[in-house]
């Protein structure tokens, strides 16, 4: 019986011994290689366009790298790391079934206050207008953002480029009147702002640029005092940035060269109130109907046509259907080549009166593209009557006492200009009291 106890422990013990795994050396060599494997790094910091390299430690065997965001960080096959833009992403370093990872950010590096103006002064430009200047820039190819002040009302539009050539012809793609912001086009290669990507915060560092009194690019710094001040509708960034009559329509930058926001205006009264559009709302301004410089003048002016004429172009081409103005009428129109306008207007008394011919216009040469006169119901230049041309104040000038009667301007062009259209205005007054056109 004994016996047999023993044969049973012994087959049991044989059982047990062959249900229990025996680890090979092998096995165990595996299991502590992969729990050791570690990257060098497994948190990095960049800035744009700089390298970091990662390596996997105790191993041998091939490392496959992967960019969860390559447009933010890329990574080669040897695991050098690069960052491409401000952002974040995840570095995936495989080595047989085992994965290990490294968290990346990518800083765009802050700019020094000589590099902001190196890189965003060619995208600033000058712009001229009949009635005054401003600034702008370059937001793409040809393409300028300013204030809808800088260039209301306006019948001449030209740019001015940090090279100095000047660009004649403009289209208003569009603009916003209650925002104070327009968009315009000139066919140009330039250079151009990036617009913010990195939120704005109290107290960051500002710079502008811009033509302040005229002075072109004219280069102030600052910070900002408020991120949010809104003011008829429209937010502003509150900055003590120094702004002048001239910087209208400029930009306003942060360290990173990108623009925050354009330029608008400042409170005269108190020290260092300074006003800028916040960028972001670029984005309500429609561009999908484009306006020559003509257009959007007659545009502009027409809200106001109860205080003057407007020519009627139907009409102003012949004596006998010429639009009447009163002495406390203005009139407006566009010259166009080889064209003749005519306006009448009437006096019940003997008086001597002045009149003023502007050609409503900067670009140069085109003052005396156009000429004015007083002729009678023939056409016939009224006997006495001088008109000469003023080169400070850029219009034709005459003084006559004429009788009580009809009489007609005539607007005419040069029998050499072959161009686009010229706009004017007419003013005629009398010498004890001004009356007409301004």
């Amino acid at each position: 019986m004994k016996h047999i106890k023993r044969l049973i422990i012994s087959l049991l013990f044989i059982v047990t011994l062959n249900c229990v795994p025996i680890s090979s050396p092998i096995a165990n060599y595996d299991q502590i290689e992969a729990a050791s494997i570690k990257l060098n790094k497994t948190k990095i910091t960049l800035y744009v366009g700089k390298t970091d390299t990662l390596k996997v430690n105790t191993t041998n065997s091939k490392v496959t790298w992967k960019s969860s965001n390559g447009k933010v960080a890329k990574v080669s096959s040897q695991g050098v790391v690069t960052g491409i833009k401000s952002g974040t992403a995840k570095i995936t370093a495989t080595i047989g079934s085992r994965q290990i990872y490294c968290n990346v950010t990518v800083k765009d590096k802050k700019l020094t206050a000589e590099k902001v103006y190196e890189q965003c002064v060619a995208a600033t430009v000058q712009i001229n207008t009949s009635d005054g200047l401003g600034t702008g820039f370059f937001i793409d190819q040809g393409k300028i953002v300013t204030n809808y002040h800088v260039i209301a009302g306006a019948s001449n539009i030209n740019v001015q480029t940090l090279s100095g050539k000047i660009y004649e012809k403009v289209t208003i793609l569009g603009y916003d009147e209650a925002l104070d912001i327009a968009v315009l086009k000139i066919s140009s290669k330039n250079k151009v702002l990036k617009l913010n990507s990195h939120g704005i915060k109290v107290g960051e560092t500002v710079y502008t640029i811009g033509s302040s009194k005229g002075f072109s690019n004219t280069f102030t710094n600052g910070i900002i005092a408020s991120i949010n001040r809104k003011i008829e509708n429209v937010n502003y960034i509150q900055t003590n940035a120094a702004l002048s009559s001239g910087n209208s329509g400029g930009p306003l930058l942060n360290s990173y060269g990108e623009v925050i926001g354009i330029n608008s205006m400042q409170y005269q009264d108190g020290q260092n109130l300074n006003f800028a559009i916040n960028i972001n709302q670029i984005n309500k301004v429609s561009t999908k109907k484009s306006l020559t410089e003509i257009e959007f003048w007659k545009k502009s002016i027409s809200e106001y046509s109860n205080l003057f004429v407007m020519e009627d172009e139907s009409l102003s081409s012949k004596i006998s259907t010429s639009q009447e103005f009163g002495f406390e009428n203005k009139v407006y129109g566009t010259m166009k080549p080889d064209e003749t306008d005519y306006y009448k207007f009437t006096l019940s008394i003997t008086r001597e009166i002045g009149f003023a011919g502007l050609p409503l216009t900067i670009k140069e040469g085109d003052q005396k593209n156009i000429s004015f006169n007083i002729v009678d119901h023939n056409g016939e230049p009224i006997s006495g009557y001088t008109m000469e041309y003023d080169d400070y104040y850029m219009g034709y000038y005459g003084s006559v006492s004429l009788p009580a009667g009809t009489y007609y301007i005539m607007v005419k062009s040069n029998d050499k200009y072959k161009d686009y259209e010229i706009p004017y205005g007419l003013l005629i007054y009398m010498f004890d009291d001004e009356v007409g056109v301004g």
